[in-house]
């Protein structure tokens, strides 16, 4: 009995974290009035610089979660994210699924991941898993080095197909009151990229329209009990 209820817990515990995770960031962003933006999987070789161009336009801080391998291919890039001002996360070095690879490999490349970025990030900025599967395997890597799960509350659908309304994000950010929108700089493809920053210039707009907040994650979760 005991063997089932524990396995019960591993199974079902990493998902009630991210409920609870995500019922505290909305909680926060209808509090605080606030749009958080943030980018998984780059620095893209296309699309990173022309959406730090128009983040600079609307004077906007957002939230990048970097994957180390494309940190390593792109540096400069990675560099001009840091160098004007916005937040840093680490998604991980090769994007690894943690439902579908052994703890260790889990474990072991989030560790690479944090060693990859090191030199644009500290070794407890927000990690974000990737597909947003959490597992005992990157939980503990993150609470061993402090570091916080950057969930999100609303999903862009720039990664589906067919790609959906690109004003779906905006809509749900106004019947909720703000909220932690999804997004990637990873160059998917061209039109992908174009839904990126589309969907990016009205999520400001409409930010500035009704008088949203926007921050970075990092902002939007200080003073806030730290994720467990």
């Amino acid at each position: 009995m005991a063997l089932t209820l524990g396995a019960l817990a591993l199974y079902f515990g990493p998902h009630l974290l991210r409920i609870a995770g995500q019922r505290r960031l909305q909680r926060l962003c209808s509090e605080r009035h606030a749009l958080v933006l943030t980018y998984d999987d780059g620095p893209g070789e296309r699309v990173t610089m022309p959406l730090l161009e128009l983040l600079d336009r609307h004077g906007a801080r957002a939230t990048f979660f970097f994957l180390g391998m494309r940190a390593a291919e792109h540096p400069e890039r990675a560099a001009s994210v840091a160098d004007r001002g916005h937040e840093l996360g680490c998604h991980s070095q090769r994007h690894l699924h943690a439902w579908k690879e052994p703890p260790w490999t889990i474990y072991s490349d989030i560790e690479r991941g944090y060693a990859t970025l090191s030199r644009w990030l500290p070794s407890n900025a927000i990690f974000r898993p990737p597909y947003g599967k959490l597992a005992l395997a990157n939980w503990l890597s993150a609470r061993m080095r402090g570091a916080r799960i950057g969930w999100w509350t609303i999903d862009s659908g720039d990664c589906h197909e067919p790609l959906p309304d690109v004003e779906t994000a905006s809509r749900r950010i106004r019947e909720n009151g703000g909220g932690v929108v999804l997004l990637h700089d990873c160059d998917r493809d061209p039109e992908a990229d174009a839904f990126v920053l589309r969907a990016t210039e009205i999520l400001l707009a409409q930010a500035e329209a009704d008088g949203l907040t926007v921050m970075s994650l990092g902002e939007l979760l200080s003073n806030d009990e730290p994720a467990r």
